[in-house]
Protein backbone atom coordinates (compact mmCIF):
# COMPACT_ATOMS: atom_id res chain seq x y z
CA UNK A 1 0.00 0.00 0.00
CA UNK A 2 1.47 2.95 -0.96
CA UNK A 3 1.88 5.98 1.97
CA UNK A 4 -0.40 9.23 1.43
CA UNK A 5 0.98 12.12 0.91
CA UNK A 6 -1.09 14.18 3.89
CA UNK A 7 -0.14 17.36 2.35
CA UNK A 8 -0.73 16.16 -1.40
CA UNK A 9 -4.67 14.97 0.36
CA UNK A 10 -5.26 18.14 2.20
CA UNK A 11 -4.61 20.53 -1.23
CA UNK A 12 -6.40 18.33 -3.77
CA UNK A 13 -9.09 18.29 -0.94
CA UNK A 14 -9.18 22.19 -1.15
CA UNK A 15 -8.83 22.47 -4.71
CA UNK A 16 -12.11 19.96 -4.74
CA UNK A 17 -13.98 22.27 -2.65
CA UNK A 18 -12.94 25.30 -4.25
CA UNK A 19 -14.52 24.00 -7.75
CA UNK A 20 -17.84 23.08 -5.87
CA UNK A 21 -18.12 26.53 -4.58
CA UNK A 22 -17.15 28.33 -7.95
CA UNK A 23 -20.31 25.36 -9.84
CA UNK A 24 -22.60 26.48 -6.84
CA UNK A 25 -21.81 30.70 -7.45
CA UNK A 26 -22.43 30.15 -11.09
CA UNK A 27 -25.12 28.26 -10.95
CA UNK A 28 -27.13 30.54 -8.31
CA UNK A 29 -26.20 33.34 -10.60
CA UNK A 30 -27.64 31.93 -13.77
CA UNK A 31 -30.69 30.73 -11.70
CA UNK A 32 -31.17 34.33 -10.83
CA UNK A 33 -30.99 35.49 -14.42
CA UNK A 34 -32.97 32.97 -15.52
CA UNK A 35 -35.35 33.78 -13.02
CA UNK A 36 -35.36 37.47 -14.14
CA UNK A 37 -36.12 36.74 -17.77
CA UNK A 38 -38.80 34.35 -16.85
CA UNK A 39 -40.44 37.27 -15.17
CA UNK A 40 -39.99 39.38 -17.80
CA UNK A 41 -41.25 37.43 -20.45
CA UNK A 42 -44.45 37.04 -18.14
CA UNK A 43 -45.21 40.11 -17.89
CA UNK A 44 -44.84 40.81 -21.31
CA UNK A 45 -47.11 38.09 -22.02
CA UNK A 46 -49.61 39.70 -19.83
CA UNK A 47 -49.66 42.92 -21.53
CA UNK A 48 -50.10 41.01 -25.41
CA UNK A 49 -52.07 37.83 -24.49
CA UNK A 50 -55.23 39.28 -25.96
CA UNK A 51 -53.87 39.88 -29.31
CA UNK A 52 -51.16 37.35 -29.54
CA UNK A 53 -53.52 33.92 -28.13
CA UNK A 54 -51.87 32.16 -30.49
CA UNK A 55 -48.30 33.73 -29.86
CA UNK A 56 -49.06 33.02 -26.45
CA UNK A 57 -49.57 29.12 -26.68
CA UNK A 58 -45.99 29.26 -28.68
CA UNK A 59 -44.51 31.36 -25.96
CA UNK A 60 -46.60 28.69 -23.07
CA UNK A 61 -44.67 25.79 -24.73
CA UNK A 62 -41.06 27.86 -24.71
CA UNK A 63 -41.39 28.33 -20.99
CA UNK A 64 -42.61 25.01 -20.48
CA UNK A 65 -39.21 23.78 -22.67
CA UNK A 66 -36.90 26.18 -20.68
CA UNK A 67 -38.17 24.56 -17.32
CA UNK A 68 -37.75 21.20 -18.76
CA UNK A 69 -34.38 22.28 -19.53
CA UNK A 70 -33.56 24.21 -16.21
CA UNK A 71 -34.98 21.21 -14.77
CA UNK A 72 -32.37 18.91 -16.70
CA UNK A 73 -30.09 21.33 -15.49
CA UNK A 74 -30.60 21.35 -11.81
CA UNK A 75 -30.63 17.74 -11.46
CA UNK A 76 -27.20 17.47 -13.44
CA UNK A 77 -25.37 20.45 -10.80
CA UNK A 78 -26.89 17.62 -8.17
CA UNK A 79 -25.59 15.22 -9.26
CA UNK A 80 -22.37 16.46 -9.54
CA UNK A 81 -22.78 17.89 -5.90
CA UNK A 82 -22.62 14.51 -4.82
CA UNK A 83 -19.53 12.93 -6.65
CA UNK A 84 -17.60 15.71 -5.23
CA UNK A 85 -18.89 15.12 -1.62
CA UNK A 86 -18.43 11.63 -2.02
CA UNK A 87 -15.13 12.34 -3.23
CA UNK A 88 -14.38 14.63 -0.05
CA UNK A 89 -16.13 12.25 2.17
CA UNK A 90 -13.86 9.27 0.92
CA UNK A 91 -10.41 11.37 1.42
CA UNK A 92 -11.41 12.85 4.96
CA UNK A 93 -11.89 9.11 5.54
CA UNK A 94 -8.51 8.59 3.81
CA UNK A 95 -7.13 11.53 6.34
CA UNK A 96 -8.71 9.59 9.79
CA UNK A 97 -6.89 5.99 8.90
CA UNK A 98 -3.74 7.81 7.90
CA UNK A 99 -4.05 9.56 11.09
CA UNK A 100 -5.11 6.64 13.50
CA UNK A 101 -2.23 4.51 11.72
CA UNK A 102 0.48 7.59 12.61
CA UNK A 103 -1.10 7.26 16.10
CA UNK A 104 -0.68 3.57 16.28
CA UNK A 105 3.07 3.95 14.96
CA UNK A 106 3.94 6.65 17.34
CA UNK A 107 2.53 4.90 20.42
CA UNK A 108 4.75 1.64 19.25
CA UNK A 109 7.65 3.95 18.66
CA UNK A 110 7.26 5.31 22.08
CA UNK A 111 6.97 1.58 23.86
CA UNK A 112 9.37 0.48 22.29
CA UNK A 113 11.58 3.44 23.42
CA UNK A 114 10.53 2.48 27.33
CA UNK A 115 11.78 -0.81 27.07
CA UNK A 116 14.69 -0.05 25.26
CA UNK A 117 15.75 2.40 28.33
CA UNK A 118 14.65 -0.30 30.58
CA UNK A 119 16.72 -2.96 29.29
CA UNK A 120 19.64 -0.43 28.99
CA UNK A 121 19.65 0.85 32.45
CA UNK A 122 19.28 -2.44 33.85
CA UNK A 123 22.56 -3.43 31.47
CA UNK A 124 24.33 -0.49 33.03
CA UNK A 125 23.71 -1.23 36.43
CA UNK A 126 24.60 -5.30 35.77
CA UNK A 127 28.06 -4.63 33.93
CA UNK A 128 28.74 -1.27 35.46
CA UNK A 129 28.50 -0.02 32.01
CA UNK A 130 30.38 3.91 31.95
CA UNK A 131 30.03 6.01 28.82
CA UNK A 132 32.16 9.39 28.74
CA UNK A 133 32.75 11.92 25.81
CA UNK A 134 36.50 12.30 24.90
CA UNK A 135 36.23 14.17 22.35
CA UNK A 136 33.66 15.26 19.41
CA UNK A 137 32.55 11.89 17.73
CA UNK A 138 34.20 9.71 20.07
CA UNK A 139 32.38 7.90 22.64
CA UNK A 140 34.87 6.23 25.21
CA UNK A 141 32.14 2.70 26.90
CA UNK A 142 34.05 1.16 29.73
CA UNK A 143 33.15 -1.82 31.88
CA UNK A 144 33.85 -3.36 35.39
CA UNK A 145 32.99 -6.24 36.61
CA UNK A 146 34.23 -8.88 34.01
CA UNK A 147 37.16 -10.28 35.77
CA UNK A 148 35.92 -12.47 38.36
CA UNK A 149 39.48 -12.35 40.30
CA UNK A 150 39.47 -8.34 40.00
CA UNK A 151 35.58 -6.64 39.55
CA UNK A 152 36.78 -3.32 39.15
CA UNK A 153 39.52 -4.13 36.16
CA UNK A 154 38.27 -1.75 33.58
CA UNK A 155 37.99 -3.18 29.83
CA UNK A 156 37.13 -0.21 27.76
CA UNK A 157 36.83 0.87 23.52
CA UNK A 158 36.20 3.93 22.35
CA UNK A 159 33.72 4.09 19.25
CA UNK A 160 34.71 6.92 16.48
CA UNK A 161 31.54 8.32 14.27
CA UNK A 162 33.68 9.48 11.04
CA UNK A 163 32.48 12.30 8.76
CA UNK A 164 31.46 9.51 6.40
CA UNK A 165 28.80 8.38 9.25
CA UNK A 166 31.26 4.82 9.59
CA UNK A 167 32.09 3.15 12.99
CA UNK A 168 35.28 3.07 14.05
CA UNK A 169 37.12 1.55 16.91
CA UNK A 170 40.09 3.89 17.78
CA UNK A 171 40.84 2.35 20.98
CA UNK A 172 40.41 -0.73 22.40
CA UNK A 173 41.43 -2.49 25.94
CA UNK A 174 41.96 -5.61 25.92
CA UNK A 175 42.53 -6.01 21.94
CA UNK A 176 39.87 -8.06 20.68
CA UNK A 177 40.42 -10.35 17.51
CA UNK A 178 37.36 -10.29 15.76
CA UNK A 179 36.79 -6.59 15.73
CA UNK A 180 36.71 -6.60 12.20
CA UNK A 181 33.76 -8.51 11.74
CA UNK A 182 32.40 -6.56 14.27
CA UNK A 183 32.17 -3.06 12.93
CA UNK A 184 31.27 -4.43 10.25
CA UNK A 185 28.32 -5.61 11.25
CA UNK A 186 27.19 -2.81 13.61
CA UNK A 187 27.89 -0.38 9.92
CA UNK A 188 25.34 -2.52 8.19
CA UNK A 189 22.60 -3.00 11.07
CA UNK A 190 23.42 0.78 12.97
CA UNK A 191 22.45 -0.59 16.01
CA UNK A 192 25.15 0.16 18.63
CA UNK A 193 23.19 -1.03 21.45
CA UNK A 194 23.30 -3.69 19.88
CA UNK A 195 27.58 -3.76 19.00
CA UNK A 196 28.30 -2.52 22.67
CA UNK A 197 26.57 -6.24 23.73
CA UNK A 198 28.63 -8.14 21.18
CA UNK A 199 32.08 -5.86 22.65
CA UNK A 200 31.11 -7.09 26.58
CA UNK A 201 30.76 -11.06 25.30
CA UNK A 202 34.11 -10.50 23.63
CA UNK A 203 35.65 -9.08 26.58
CA UNK A 204 34.35 -11.82 28.28
CA UNK A 205 35.65 -14.44 26.31
CA UNK A 206 39.02 -12.97 25.93
CA UNK A 207 39.20 -12.65 30.17
CA UNK A 208 38.16 -16.60 29.97
CA UNK A 209 40.89 -17.10 27.86
CA UNK A 210 43.45 -15.18 29.96
CA UNK A 211 42.10 -16.89 33.20
CA UNK A 212 42.34 -20.36 32.03
CA UNK A 213 46.50 -19.34 30.60
CA UNK A 214 47.08 -17.95 34.10
CA UNK A 215 45.76 -20.68 35.84
CA UNK A 216 47.86 -23.25 33.65
CA UNK A 217 50.93 -21.72 32.90
CA UNK A 218 52.54 -23.40 29.48
CA UNK A 219 55.13 -25.61 30.49
CA UNK A 220 58.88 -24.98 29.31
Amino acid sequence: MEEINTSRLCSDIDETLNTFRLLEKSFKENLVKERHGFEETEEAFDKQITQLSELSKSKELSISLELSNYKVESETVSKESEKLQALVDQKLELLEEKKAENISKKASTLENDRRDKAELMACVKYTQLDMSTEKENHVKFSFKSISQVDTEKVFYFVLYLSESSIFQVTECQPEIPEMDSLLAEVNLDRDIYSFVKRMRRSFVEINKLSSISYTHPKEN
